[in-house]
């Protein structure tokens, strides 16, 4: 019983990122207001979202989550589960 995943709003402010995940767990992060822009890890690939945006990121996906002017953001972390 209990949760299998975190939830939690993320209010960034200007100038702000996020902090990876620890190893095995994959996010999920939906845009509720504001710009958020993801880079992907060793390609540096830039990816803007804006309100009602999201993405996934697979547990070992290098990702980084920044906000120039502010956002808030819904993530949705847990352990990768595996195929059953």
């Amino acid at each position: 019983m209990g949760a299998h995943f975190t939830m939690y709003l993320a209010n960034m402010m200007g100038d702000s990122s996020s902090a990876a995940p620890v190893s095995g767990v994959e996010r999920f992060a939906f845009v509720l207001n504001g710009t958020l822009t993801v880079t992907e890890g060793e390609s540096n690939t830039a990816h803007t979202l804006t309100h009602n945006h999201y993405a996934y990121f697979p547990a070992g996906h290098a990702h980084r989550l920044t906000s120039s002017e502010g956002c808030s953001v819904l993530i949705f972390e847990r352990f990768y589960a595996g195929e059953a």
